[in-house]
């Protein structure tokens, strides 16, 4: 019986010993044991984990475990990207994913909502009292596009208490 080691004689007659340890560790292999061949390690078609966290679905193949498909990690917002790191999903906000063609806007990629174009966020502020600041979109028919600081003729303060105060070219 190839399933013992160590058999003795006892009284004339052989006696089993001990059956061997078949295990070979390996969880794509059934191990067992036969009488006539001894230690058998087939090769089986299970679930297994391959240790890479970023796979699913590893399966065994002829005793190995093979790598699955890769982790889904898939937020649906468009302007992300996605990617599995240590078994951890990284969603990684791509603003440059957003543009609208407005030159004078922050185009942001928010994590839940995607692209946002906060008509606050207008980038044409001069900080000089004197001048209008609007924006003007990419427009073939335009003779521009961007930020247009035109003068005005607004009331304005020079912090001089005896002056009375109004806008001329811009100052």
């Amino acid at each position: 019986n190839a399933c013992t080691t160590a058999d003795a004689c006892v009284d004339a007659l052989c006696v089993g010993g001990v059956p061997p340890i078949c295990n070979d560790d390996n969880v794509c292999t059934d191990d067992s044991c036969s009488p006539g061949d001894g230690c058998l390690n087939l090769n089986q078609a299970v679930a297994c984990e391959d240790g890479n966290p970023c796979t699913e679905s590893d399966t065994c193949t002829n005793g190995v475990c093979l790598q699955g498909v890769p982790r889904d990690c898939e937020d649906g917002v468009a302007c992300t990207a996605d990617a599995c790191a240590n078994g951890v999903c990284d969603n990684v906000p791509i603003n440059a994913k957003c543009e609208d063609g407005m030159v004078c806007t922050a185009d942001i990629c928010d994590l839940v909502q995607g692209c946002i174009y906060p008509e606050s966020d207008i980038l044409c502020d001069d900080g000089f009292p004197c001048t209008v600041d609007i924006c003007e979109p990419n427009d073939p028919g335009a003779n521009s596009a961007g930020c247009l600081n035109t003068p005005n003729d607004a009331a304005c303060n020079d912090n001089v208490a005896c002056t009375v105060d109004i806008c001329s070219s811009s100052t």
